[in-house]
């Protein structure tokens, strides 16, 4: 019974900061030595309470990573890594659909920033950087080139 307030008291530690995934919160506890028994319970209750839930999870996640410029290839790798299921981060990633929009608006800001601080940059160089820089984000390149074309950013030919 001692272990498992511990426990207890140790995952509202971790909650506190963060909300976190089932798989994460098994892991600390796992890292702190507890045995299975006690997470188990732990999780359960967390669970039952409603302190942890993987779909409430998964989506501010989602939320978050995009406010920071992610996209889908590189929130799904960090789900994947917190243990979300494959099934639960297709859901969310489908449900969410401003990748475009965040494209866009990462290709608008950063053809301004070259514009204003390296115009002698040529546009075969800044079409390649800012693909590279959406890309390294987790965009993919179809969504990347699209919306370079439908901005009429052409990667051949200088302005």
């Amino acid at each position: 019974m001692e272990d498992f307030n511990k426990a207890l008291n140790y995952s509202f530690l971790l909650l506190k900061y963060r909300a976190r995934s089932r798989n994460e919160i098994i892991s600390r506890l796992k890292r702190k030595g507890y045995a299975l028994a006690v997470r188990e319970k732990i999780v359960d209750y967390l669970e039952e309470n409603n302190y942890i839930n993987d779909e409430e999870f998964a989506h501010l996640f989602v939320s978050y990573s995009l406010e920071k410029g992610w996209g889908p290839v590189r929130i799904d790798f960090n789900l994947k890594r917190l243990g979300i299921s494959l099934q639960l981060r297709k859901q969310v990633l489908k449900e969410n659909s401003a990748y475009n929009d965040k494209v866009r608006e990462i290709i608008e800001r950063k053809l301004e920033y070259y514009k204003i601080r390296k115009p002698s940059l040529p546009a075969p160089k800044i079409w390649q950087k800012i693909v590279m820089h959406l890309m390294r984000k987790g965009f993919d390149y179809k969504v990347i080139n699209q919306e370079m074309e439908n901005l009429g950013v052409n990667r051949f030919e200088d302005k």
